[in-house]
């Protein structure tokens, strides 16, 4: 494979003196294999390593190709990254994307062809490395294509998991960051997995706490607005004071941020407006700051600002439920 490349666009970088006694080495990157060409004055040794069978190609050529003159002089002309590789970049990131989880070296030769123009040429001689060089070209010529269909497969599989019935609580590996507590809770309904409330039994304030003391660092936790009463009514999120066992957090020892009308509540008392109204199926994060005892919001990733700098000591997630099918979920 031959890349012509513009002499104007490439910046030197290195002294002639450091081109004598080096070898130079063209390094590529991709997840399935590991290729590398080292060029010397003597010969051109080529390495390909094979990572998922761990495999291993060698072969060595004279360099005939390439008196020392010659490469000195089309290294003047080439930019060279810090470690002496020269990356071709293109082929990189489509293995690199393509890929996904193991790495390849990869080193080529260059060389001058006129006044304008620098050849850079991958050797691969061995049976396997031209294999490789031709899915090289095909994701090449496809890359647009390809890209399509992965981004394509990945929505499918979005879809069919928010379908499941599961609340919508799915991500890919790791872990909520708490549940809610089931056993200090009246008047509400809880998922299977402890991740979505709903209140039931009429309209009067109902509260759940989290499961997990918050007295450390900086946690953050999304709660997601899955009903709300006439599309923005009926739910106060915050954090209350771990000591307090009670169940109508809107009223003492909460700090609350107010779906309604996006109030912060202290303590059931408004303190001042964050935001306007909240919307079914917005995204409140509550960010606390346990080392400077700060609270802080955020709605749909857009930043609130901080609500309180006064937190106790320790704290629970807190979610107050007034109106009968009014629901939200934690998110991770």
């Amino acid at each position: 494979m031959t890349v012509n490349m513009p002499i104007e666009k490439i910046e030197p970088k290195v002294k002639e003196k450091q081109i004598y006694s080096e070898q130079i080495n063209f390094q590529f990157l991709t997840r399935e294999f590991e290729l590398q060409l080292i060029l010397t004055k003597d010969n051109l040794e080529i390495k390909l390593y094979d990572l998922n069978n761990e495999d291993v190609y060698q072969n060595k050529i004279k360099n005939e190709n390439f008196s020392q003159i010659i490469l000195n002089k089309t290294l003047k002309t080439i930019k060279l990254l810090p470690d002496n590789f020269l990356l071709y970049d293109q082929v990189a990131k489509h293995f690199l994307f393509i890929f996904g989880l193991k790495e390849i070296n990869l080193k080529a030769t260059g060389k001058k062809k006129n006044k304008d123009l620098i050849n850079f040429k991958i050797e691969m001689p061995t049976k396997e490395s031209q294999q490789l060089k031709k899915r090289i070209e095909i994701l090449e010529k496809n890359q647009k294509t390809i890209l399509q269909d992965f981004e394509q497969r990945l929505q499918e599989i979005a879809n069919r998991l928010s379908k499941k019935q599961t609340g919508g609580l799915f991500k890919m590996g790791g872990k909520p960051v708490c549940q809610w507590d089931t056993s200090n809770a009246e008047s509400v309904v809880f998922s299977e997995n402890n991740l979505q409330v709903t209140a039931i039994n009429g309209n009067f304030w109902r509260g759940v706490r989290g499961d997990k003391i918050l007295a450390h660092g900086v946690t953050t936790i999304k709660i997601k607005m899955d009903k709300l009463h006439l599309g923005n009514g009926g739910i106060m999120v915050g954090v209350v004071d771990s000591k307090y066992k009670g169940i109508n957090y809107n009223s003492t020892k909460g700090h609350m941020l107010y779906s309604s009308n996006g109030y912060y509540y202290q303590n059931g008392q408004p303190r001042r407006m964050l935001c306007k109204p909240l919307n079914q199926n917005d995204i409140v994060s509550v960010i606390v700051d346990m080392d400077r005892k700060e609270l802080a919001f955020k709605l749909n990733d857009k930043t609130l600002g901080t609500a309180c700098s006064d937190l106790p000591k320790k704290v629970l997630l807190a979610i107050d439920l007034y109106y009968q099918k009014c629901s939200a979920s934690i998110l991770f």
